[in-house]
């Protein structure tokens, strides 16, 4: 009998281990790319930075970062920074929203986050300041259950805007996704679509800040794998995936190296204009 006992223990820490394994390790190399933090941050052992130029057409008009950095505690804080200073006519639609025909001099965007060893989000934050002026708004959340508390400054002078709100909380969405450009998405193929959660959070606040992160406070954004098209990238000529992503009346594209699911390209909307990351070289 305490032999049989051993053969169950055996089974069950056999079946425990072999469903961690899974989860674990097996699940994120079988998937193709999805918009989870958890798929940003796993494997990521060492604090790694990509840096992008940024382009309207073939002016280059600003710059843009994202670092993932691990911590001790198995915590990954995900910093994207964004500015742009040479910015494009706004378009016509976007001007009335604002009340404003021009966009000012200058634009810089901040956006913190903080994901839990478990790929879960725990805290946000992000800046907008304008150029050429003493304009600085921070918004900053903290997930409390399903829900994420907001905390808005530098917008007191602007009558009808709350000081804090609540926005409900959805672990597969992304937020401000636009400002933390993603550097990788592994595992595709030609054919591959699925679908992720972008949000807004700003977008449901009165103002003339809707025009700076989109007027639709929560959409679904649908991704297909299209084509390979070459990039020419540190000199080389690099095969990548072209992805198209689909969102409300916008289409945009990424393109993805096919050896390592590197993002070398990504095109972006910002204040009704489309706008190119470039992926710089790490050496740069």
């Amino acid at each position: 009998m305490p032999q049989r006992r051993y053969q169950v223990a055996i089974i069950l820490l056999w079946g425990v281990s072999s469903t961690w394994f899974v989860n674990q390790e097996l699940s994120p190399q079988l998937k193709h790319a999805s918009n989870t933090y958890r798929d940003l941050t796993w494997r990521r052992a060492v604090e790694e930075t990509t840096r992008w130029s940024i382009t309207s057409g073939k002016q280059a008009i600003g710059s843009a970062s994202t670092r993932v950095r691990p911590l001790a505690n198995g915590t990954h804080r995900i910093r994207g920074i964004l500015s742009l200073n040479s910015l494009p006519r706004m378009a016509p639609d976007m001007g009335a929203a604002s009340g404003n025909t021009m966009l000012p001099e200058g634009i810089h965007v901040e956006l913190d986050l903080t994901i839990n060893p478990a790929g879960r989000l725990t805290h946000i934050a992000i800046e907008f300041s304008i150029t050429g002026t003493h304009l600085k708004v921070s918004c900053l959340g903290t997930v409390t259950g399903d829900h994420i508390h907001f905390q808005v400054q530098g917008l007191e002078e602007i009558t009808g805007i709350p000081r804090t709100f609540d926005y409900p909380f959805r672990s597969e969405t992304a937020y401000w996704e636009t400002y933390a450009p993603r550097d990788r998405l592994p595992n595709l193929q030609m054919g591959h679509s699925w679908e992720t959660r972008a949000a807004n959070p700003l977008a449901k606040l009165p103002g003339p800040f809707r025009w700076l992160v989109g007027r639709a406070a929560e959409h679904i954004v649908r991704h297909e794998v299209v084509a390979i098209e070459p990039v020419i990238f540190e000199d080389r000529s690099l095969r990548c995936f072209v992805v198209k992503h689909s969102r409300l009346s916008e289409t945009t594209r990424s393109w993805v190296s096919v050896v390592d699911g590197r993002v070398l390209r990504h095109e972006f909307t910002f204040a009704g204009k489309r706008l190119t990351l470039h992926r710089l070289s790490d050496s740069n």
